[in-house]
């Protein structure tokens, strides 16, 4: 690859670059390799190849173009590239083509081979190939390339895209516009709830007076009982310094528990009084 570009780099080189020219629409037929056929033979059939394709409509460079390109580079074809991708592209951009068409012809045995390929430039690749046999003669076919023309055609001048037809929706006329002059009602507040009627406390009151009479009652019993207890505990000391009571055994007996149960009595009626006035104060 290196002894290929150096061969080609003196023949590019000599020629300066085109000064901001736009690449040719057009693509060059170029030979690119030949194996045991004549060079005079070879270029005969690519230039064959070339006429043949521009009958079939392919954009590609007619041969006086595409020799003039060529003088400029002091180079007749591309067969000193050997058809290494890179040297091509290189070739290609040389010639300010972003296409070229490639031809192989070879000899095997008496029969004659032409190779064609589709180089894309940029890409440094082949995009479409095909290859057939040579009849006797020197006469190329135009028919052979038909195929490989509507390729070329295909890639280097696509139809364009057909646009769909977008139907046309026709515009509705606008509604009129009805002003609405009567202003919205006002949102009225409902009047507030009725305050609540007041409480009855009947009940407390009778409760607490309940509970006041048992606590009265109570502390009435409870001073009874006490009176009832000193009447047992009363008496009068002796000459031997003992107490003595006035009253009986079966007496004092009969006190002492008529003292025991005034003190249970005021008792019950003291929890009986707190817990109906405790009631009145729940219940106001």
């Amino acid at each position: 690859m290196g002894s290929l570009v150096a061969a080609l780099l003196p023949a590019l080189l000599a020629v300066e670059p085109s000064s901001g020219a736009a690449p040719g629409p057009r693509a060059p037929v170029l030979l690119s390799r030949r194996v045991s056929v004549p060079a005079k033979d070879a270029a005969s059939l690519t230039a064959q190849v070339t006429d043949a394709l521009n009958a079939a409509g392919s954009p590609v460079a007619s041969n006086a173009d595409t020799a003039r390109s060529l003088a400029k580079l002091g180079l007749k074809d591309a067969t000193t590239c050997n058809g290494k991708p890179a040297c091509l592209s290189e070739f290609g951009r040389q010639l300010g083509a972003d296409w070229l068409v490639l031809t192989s012809v070879s000899k095997v045995a008496g029969e004659r081979s032409l190779a064609l390929e589709l180089f894309d430039v940029s890409k440094g690749e082949v995009a479409e190939r095909d290859s057939l046999l040579l009849p006797k003669g020197n006469k190329l076919p135009a028919d052979l390339l038909a195929g490989f023309a509507g390729k070329v055609t295909a890639r280097l001048a696509p139809p364009p895209a057909a646009t769909p037809d977008v139907p046309v929706k026709p515009q509705q006329p606008d509604a009129p516009v009805v002003t609405e002059l009567t202003p919205p009602p006002r949102e009225t507040m409902p009047p507030p709830p009725p305050p609540p009627e007041p409480r009855s406390h009947a009940v407390s009151w009778a409760l607490g007076a309940a509970g006041i009479a048992a606590l009265g009652a109570g502390v009435a019993l409870l001073a009874v009982g006490l009176s009832t207890q000193g009447q047992v505990n009363a008496g009068t000391p002796g000459e031997d310094g003992r107490v003595r009571s006035p009253l009986t055994a079966s007496e004092a007996q009969a006190k002492a528990g008529a003292a025991s149960v005034q003190f249970g009595l005021a008792g019950a009626a003291a929890a009986v009084g707190l817990g109906l006035t405790t009631t009145a104060v729940i219940l106001w």
